[in-house]
């Protein structure tokens, strides 16, 4: 799952605005892992964030663990 968040963070004289990417839930499943990626470049996401559950389950533990690190 990717939601999109916006935060302010005020530099010298301007606002700079920082994209989120938040991911979750991923249980091993690369593909979506690699759509939820894709789609947060064409979102211009400026950081991720991974909150865990990344390879507990599904077929690409590894190719998961290597895909975030």
């Amino acid at each position: 799952m990717l939601t999109r968040g916006k935060i302010l963070s005020i530099q010298n004289k301007g606002v700079v605005i920082i994209k989120y990417a938040l991911i979750s839930g991923i249980h091993g499943n690369l593909p979506a892992l690699e759509a939820v990626i894709e789609d947060a470049i064409k979102n211009n996401v400026d950081q991720y964030v991974f909150l865990g559950d990344y390879c507990i389950s599904l077929a690409y533990p590894n190719e998961v663990l290597n895909c975030i690190f």
